[in-house]
């Protein structure tokens, strides 16, 4: 059975390069939509090589073009090289699970746990955290390993919150049964009245559960996570994050993952 790695292998190499051959400089990688909008990029700096790689995620089914670019010292000059080749995705379809977050206050912690119903074999990342109404983290959001294997994760936070209304985040994305899937809920609100107090459950209003709410889509889960590493807030909503800020998405069978080995041409430094 074929699970889903949510990422494209994309190599760079300086052309003619040999072993013993001196590279030392940054390398980037970046992958791009038909209409030319990067949907993933990252960014190695002072490596020494004479080639590298890096995982790049992509939205959905589509034409991509991956490109490398290398810029810094080859045998003793200076060098700016740069590659591309074009990338064929077929992505199975994505869906959000049935799902569950449940928010406990135990021994004077907070205790999350999200869980998934459906499926057999759940496996991906997973992110907990709890954030205040702006979307900002109070606490060090906790992040699972990247292809966790399971249909729960559990994160425990020390009671350091100041009184103030609060909401849980919880973020899915990876795969169910081996066809991507993903979530995220902010429905959990709970407010803190005292420092060390037992919170109270918070005021429902505008907690991204009212009727009406759009689907969450493929590129968001990731979206928000990639976001809140980064130091960014969570929105309150999965709505609310413009998709014009993708920096994700896209699955591919393991295994069967596109390789794109990239010939670098030299251009001016």
């Amino acid at each position: 059975m074929g699970f889903y790695t949510g990422d494209i292998r994309v190599k760079g190499k300086i052309p003619g390069a040999k072993k013993g051959d001196d590279a030392s400089g940054n390398w980037r990688f970046v992958l791009k939509d038909a209409e030319g909008q990067v949907v993933d990029k990252v960014v190695k700096k002072n490596k020494e090589g004479i080639r590298k790689g890096a995982w790049l995620w992509a939205p959905e089914s589509g034409t991509y073009k991956a490109v490398v670019v290398f810029k810094g010292t080859y045998n003793g000059q200076e060098v700016k090289l740069r590659g591309s080749a074009e990338v064929t995705l077929e992505v199975p379809e994505f869906f959000e699970p049935e799902h569950e977050v449940i928010y406990e206050y135990k021994d004077g912690k907070h205790v999350v746990t999200a869980s998934i119903f459906e499926g057999e074999h759940v496996m991906g990342e997973w992110m907990i955290g709890i954030f205040d109404m702006e979307g900002y983290p109070v606490v060090e959001p906790r992040f699972s390993d990247l292809m966790q294997e399971g249909k729960s994760f559990t994160a425990e936070f020390e009671d350091e919150l100041e009184p103030g209304t609060y909401f849980v985040g919880a973020v899915y994305y990876g795969t169910v049964d081996g066809q991507p899937a993903g979530f995220i809920d902010d429905s959990t609100v709970f407010e803190v009245k005292e420092p060390g107090s037992e919170p109270q459950p918070g005021d429902g209003e505008d907690n991204g559960k009212e009727d009406g709410k759009e689907p969450v889509k493929p590129t968001e889960p990731k979206q928000v996570m990639d976001t809140v590493k980064n130091g960014g807030k969570m929105p309150k909503t999965a709505t609310d994050y413009p998709l014009g800020m993708l920096v994700g998405g896209g699955i591919l069978l393991l295994g069967l993952a596109a390789l794109a080995i990239l010939k670098l041409r030299r251009t001016a430094a």
